[in-house]
């Protein structure tokens, strides 16, 4: 079993493992991210702002980012990535049998990346796989080269688990690659529905629950009861496991 995730905008400045004996690597696609940086080098602001749909202090910082990208400081992904669901990972807990998991089966799925693994070195950004800065759009810029990829890391009849959200998701080629998505509802008056914040926070309670206990079957995830939430087995099917919570 292998793992999707989604990035996220919110990064860490420093190295949460800087103390660990960790070995760091390169993103697997780094010609293909510095194709795309020379692209938002040449952009102006006004452009950059209305790509980035930026405002104010935050597009003036990110635009100084993007002109000085080779001189910005890089951090392993797992480390770098501080949105909602990765600050339910307990990073700097984690044992080494945890962080050897963490290595062999999760991918971060990324608008300029393509896919970084947890210790692939990287740097902030801000694009979004939405983002129109290439012709015919980053979703056929970067699917090829992701399902290759992440295709040759699965073995015969092993499942791709999927804990990324809707817009990365849709990268994986469901023709070439099994993927088993895990989705969160809450239940309020006899109405399940999904609620963005409580799902992002959800997927990374659950990975991080994954990590720490080596998860690495189907059946073991449905027994998963965490959070409140437990499977559904009315909503689930052979490819969607639901989980569900009440009184959200």
């Amino acid at each position: 079993m292998k793992i999707i995730f989604s990035p996220s905008k919110e990064a860490r400045e420093e190295n949460i493992f800087k103390n660990k004996k960790i070995e760091f690597t390169e993103s697997p696609f780094k010609d293909k991210t510095n194709i795309l940086i020379d692209i938002l080098k040449q952009k102006s602001i006004e452009e950059i702002e209305n790509i980035m749909k930026l405002r104010a202090d935050l597009l003036n910082k990110t635009y100084k980012d993007i002109q000085n990208y080779d001189k910005l400081k890089q951090l392993p992904a797992i480390s770098m990535y501080y949105g909602v669901s990765f600050k339910e990972l307990e990073l700097e807990a984690y044992s080494e049998k945890s962080l050897k998991y963490l290595k062999n089966k999760l991918f971060i799925l990324s608008a300029l990346y393509g896919l970084s693994q947890p210790f692939d070195l990287v740097k902030k950004y801000r694009l979004d796989m939405t983002m129109s800065i290439v012709d015919k759009g980053l979703y056929n810029f970067w699917k090829k080269e992701i399902n290759e990829y992440i295709s040759s890391s699965l073995a015969k009849d092993e499942v791709l688990l999927n804990l990324a959200s809707g817009e990365f998701s849709k990268l994986i080629d469901l023709k070439k690659i099994n993927m088993i998505n895990l989705d969160f509802k809450e239940e309020k008056d006899g109405l399940y529905k999904s609620v963005s914040t409580y799902s992002k926070k959800a997927r990374g309670k659950f990975l991080n629950y994954l990590v720490k206990n080596q998860i690495d079957s189907l059946e073991e995830i449905e027994k998963i009861d965490l959070d409140g939430y437990s499977l559904n087995k009315d909503l689930s099917n052979s490819k969607n496991l639901i989980f569900t919570r009440k009184n959200f």
